[in-house]
């Protein structure tokens, strides 16, 4: 199973694609690829979590063989194809100055 995570202009986020799994980091404007031959099959229990509050933003059980999610300042929105377009990384993506 392939699960492929877009952050177009939402917040860093952390994915756990499965119970027990390493947490990977999707940080605003990137795209991270998870999963190989090594990966457990699915379905997999997958988990968004905002990075900056801990907020829960998404957790579903999935299966494959390719997951899209696409992550956005409103929330998490999945497929089993990839969206039209990735489209630009929006003004959230800036960092803040302090």
């Amino acid at each position: 199973m392939r699960l492929v995570v877009s952050n177009l202009d939402g917040p860093d986020v952390e994915v756990q694609p499965w119970e027990g799994a390493e947490i990977v980091i999707v940080p605003c404007g990137r795209t991270v690829e998870i999963g190989d031959a090594a990966s457990p099959g699915g379905p997999w229990s997958v988990k968004v979590t905002n990075r900056d509050t801990g907020e829960a933003m998404f957790k579903k059980t999935l299966r494959g063989p390719n997951i899209y999610l696409r992550v956005a300042p409103g929330g998490v929105v999945w497929g089993d194809s990839p969206p039209d377009g990735p489209g630009p990384a929006g003004d959230a993506c800036q960092t803040p100055q302090h």
